[in-house]
């Protein structure tokens, strides 16, 4: 991170940084919009210490009904849950299983996300499975959310000096985004990857950065696959328009205006939800600054 505490991130996983290119909403598509041979997906459940929210398990029943009824596009569906941490080590794990089910996508969902979160909103398999099968090459996409300080885990580019680093996207500009966009890196909770990714990049594909030998302090983190990606010149994307909630003491999902300010979750906040936002808040503040 910055020394003075922003939310700007030197996201390199190697010496080298990103790339210096400019990230547009536009993708390849396949010749002739067609869509690849069916394929075979695979769903990873990465469950905390066996615990997962029920949001979870009524998302993949609706998602795997609409995956095997798809027969014109998936020849097989396979789902598997992970226990293990960090949760790097989870998804790492969840790759090589999908390997040996000979996956062609690999659907990641944490146990703490509440996916399709927006009432009413598009589905993000639907969309993001369409685009992806259209799409020529690999791809990753990822569905927005928010960290518990109320951080879009979503990422532009931004330059500084002669490098470039990452920082989120601010909320004013999260609040009104739509449609499927390229960005350097995005949310792994909620992501679904083109297994092709992986043979872009090198083991591990998901790891930790530490800004100290004692590890005490994450210097970057999950948008480093993100990172590795980009530097391969395989596209991230992130879909707007399917917000996941994110359970931690409080659902925190997509940015709403309230009170001339942003805030997470629906205008009906009350003030003791309000408070408990600001203490959290406050609480990263002082632990970044340590």
């Amino acid at each position: 991170m910055s020394d003075d505490n922003s939310t700007l991130l030197r996201c390199s996983v190697c010496k080298q940084l990103l790339p210096k290119t400019r990230f547009t909403p536009k993708a390849k598509v396949r010749k002739n919009g067609t869509m690849r041979d069916p394929v075979r997906i695979s769903i990873a459940r990465l469950c905390y210490q066996a615990t997962e929210h029920p949001a979870v398990g009524e998302w993949l029943a609706r998602t795997a009904t609409a995956i095997l009824a798809d027969s014109r596009h998936v020849v097989g569906l396979n789902s598997f849950w992970v226990d293990r941490s960090p949760v790097y080590c989870a998804r790492n794990y969840a790759v090589e299983i999908a390997k040996q089910q000979r996956a062609d996508f690999l659907v990641m969902i944490d146990h703490d996300m509440l996916p399709d979160y927006i009432p009413n909103a598009s589905a993000f398999w639907d969309t993001s499975f369409a685009f992806a099968m259209q799409h020529d090459g690999p791809c990753m996409i990822g569905a927005p959310c928010a960290r518990a300080d109320g951080s879009v885990c979503v990422f532009r580019e931004v330059e500084t000096d002669d490098t470039i680093g990452l920082e989120f996207w601010d909320q004013e500009f999260a609040a009104t985004a739509t449609g499927i966009e390229k960005v350097p890196a995005v949310s792994l909770a909620l992501s679904l990857i083109d297994m092709r990714c992986f043979e872009a990049v090198k083991k591990p594909y998901f790891q930790f950065g530490f800004a100290d030998e004692a590890l005490t302090t994450v210097s970057w983190g999950e948008e480093s696959f993100g990172v590795k990606l980009t530097e391969a010149g395989v596209p991230v994307f992130v879909n707007w328009d399917c917000w996941a909630g994110h359970s931690k003491t409080i659902i925190h999902g997509k940015p709403v205006a309230k009170h001339g300010g942003l805030w997470l979750n629906d205008p009906e906040l009350n003030d003791e939800r309000d408070e408990r936002i600001e203490r959290e808040s406050e609480s990263c503040r002082r632990r970044e600054e340590e």
